[in-house]
């Protein structure tokens, strides 16, 4: 997954890519900033993808969907860069 259309001068760096780091992304994609989520692990989830009732036949409430539909808008858009499989050692500012 990786976009970014440039459209912004300003960037967001996200660190984790579990349930509440993409709710943040999300959060912020109206505003065209250029988002770069970072994830440890090689898929974006964090702990929700472990701790979900998707096995069984009724819906439990627990939000696991939750993860799936965050992960797979992210992915369309534009203006987020998902970074899996990488950590963030050091920020600079410019």
């Amino acid at each position: 997954m990786t976009h970014s259309n440039g459209n912004s001068d300003k960037t967001v760096l996200i660190v984790g890519g579990g349930v509440a780091g993409m709710a943040a992304a999300q959060a912020l994609t109206p505003y065209s900033f250029n988002i770069h989520l970072v994830e440890k692990e090689n898929r974006l989830g964090g702990q929700g993808r472990r701790l979900s009732c998707m096995a069984t036949e009724e819906c439990r409430k627990c939000s696991a969907c939750l993860e799936n539909d965050l992960s797979a808008a992210l992915d369309k858009h534009p203006d987020v860069t998902v970074h899996l499989n990488r950590q963030v050692s050091e920020v600079k500012q410019n």
